[in-house]
């Protein structure tokens, strides 16, 4: 009887470590993500409530990480303490899921970062993987070549519309789940809770291609200023114009078609 109690307590304190283990290293939210050209990031930056991912221009999603470590600090008695409940965050997990479905297994990659008792810092950590952003894009978009789509633009055809429009739309919202692992000094295991995040997908120019087709001179000679990032296809959704700034293409001269092609901007979007 008295071995079965002991089992029991053994037990249940067992659970409460585990609860107190994920109440005392957590992750509190995450944070906007970096500008360029720095791409630096701080304790210091503002809270993000969701990303937006272009799937046909990133190649992984990195999310920054708020953590927390609320263990105490334990007193230094001469330099003789062997733990001082400082951590030493050593990995992390992460999935991603639409619906109840994860899009890959979870998987696991290499953190190295401290972080001292009764403090908190920023972890970076990758939210969605190179493997999960091309699962998605071969579930949700389309191939292109930009110069593809330029000359077609030029050129007046639409029937590559069709072609460069994906049959599925992407979910509205992709949920990534990340948890951080790590050890005190004292060899002790921590682990934070799950912590979830949205992330809003999509296929190419915000809005679509069709408004390029629509609007030649605006897809093909807009001034538009494309701006550099640190993360190439997160938070910075772009117009057609963005996409194709840069592509000069060459058309048949309206005032003389069967001489030399000339700069399709030039010889029709004059004034722009």
């Amino acid at each position: 009887m008295t071995s079965r109690v002991f089992l029991v307590l053994s037990l249940a304190l067992l659970v409460h470590a585990c609860v107190d283990n994920r109440e005392s290293f957590y992750i509190e939210h995450v944070k906007v993500l970096p500008e360029f050209p720095d791409c630096e990031y701080s304790v210091g930056d503002p809270v993000s409530p969701f990303y937006n991912v272009d799937l046909n221009q990133a190649s992984s999603v990195y999310g920054v990480f708020y953590v927390t470590n609320a263990l105490m600090a334990k007193e230094d008695y001469a330099n003789l303490v062997a733990e001082s409940n400082g951590i030493f965050v050593e990995r992390y997990e992460v999935y991603s899921q639409v619906g109840n479905s994860a899009v890959v297994p979870t998987e696991e990659f290499p953190s190295h970062h401290y972080i001292p008792p009764e403090s908190s810092d920023v972890l970076m950590a990758q939210l969605m993987s190179s493997n999960v952003v091309e699962t998605l894009r071969n579930a949700f978009c389309v191939e292109y070549k930009l110069p593809e789509i330029a000359d077609a633009i030029a050129n007046g055809n639409s029937a590559l519309l069709s072609q460069i429009t994906p049959d599925n739309t992407p979910p509205e919202s992709i949920l990534s789940v990340v948890r951080y692992f790590g050890k005190t000094q004292g060899n002790i295991d921590q682990e934070t809770q799950k912590f979830s995040f949205n992330v809003q997908p999509y296929c190419g120019p915000v809005g679509g291609w069709a408004p390029c087709f629509e609007n030649p001179c605006f897809a093909l000679c807009s001034k538009t200023v494309v701006a550099e990032s640190c993360f190439p296809g997160v938070n910075a959704p772009n117009n057609c114009a963005a996409y194709l700034s840069g592509y000069s293409v060459r058309v048949p001269n309206p005032a003389d078609p069967d001489g030399p092609a000339v700069d399709f901007c030039a010889a029709h979007c004059t004034g722009r």
